[in-house]
């Protein structure tokens, strides 16, 4: 039997989108932009660390084998953190923790996460939501009077 083409063009079709049971590798790098909190307050200005790297695995497919737009994402960061006193206008004075007028560091962070998206025609929206672990691996303490035992020293008082 042959068609015209008038009326092949009058045909709508409906397509089956097929959900892909895939996997992803990812390599990230980003910027850190940092403050930190302090009791009692201390004046900071943000500490910008322009290294953060990343790897992720991400498996795509169905959660419960029923809800198909979802992923499970795990992943290994390294990077860096800190803080940086800002000197008072009035006085010049720039606050400081065992001579240290900023710290570098050195972080690693596990993500565990479960992603949920939309997949379009030539992108994807994505939301995800899960747990972070990250541990302090090093620290650098910088200023005038830091004493050389403390430059790579934790403090009690530091969490890591």
């Amino acid at each position: 039997m042959k068609y015209t083409d008038e009326y092949l063009d009058s045909v709508k079709i409906n397509k089956k989108v097929k959900v892909n049971n895939y996997s992803l590798i990812g390599v990230q790098y980003g910027v850190s932009l940092n403050r930190m909190n302090f009791s009692p307050r201390m004046e900071q200005s943000s500490f910008f660390i322009p290294e953060y790297y990343g790897i992720t695995y991400t498996k795509y497919g169905r959660m419960f084998g029923m809800y198909p737009y979802f992923a499970l994402q795990a992943g290994l960061f390294y990077g860096h953190e800190g803080y940086k006193f800002k000197a008072d206008e009035e006085t010049g004075y720039i606050q400081n923790i065992e001579g240290a007028e900023q710290a570098i560091y050195d972080i690693v962070e596990i993500p565990m996460l479960a992603q949920f998206h939309a997949d379009m025609a030539h992108f994807k929206l994505m939301a995800n939501i899960g747990l972070y672990g990250g541990y302090r691996l090093r620290i650098e303490r910088i200023g005038p009077y830091v004493s050389e035992d403390m430059v790579h020293k934790f403090l009690d008082t530091d969490r890591r």
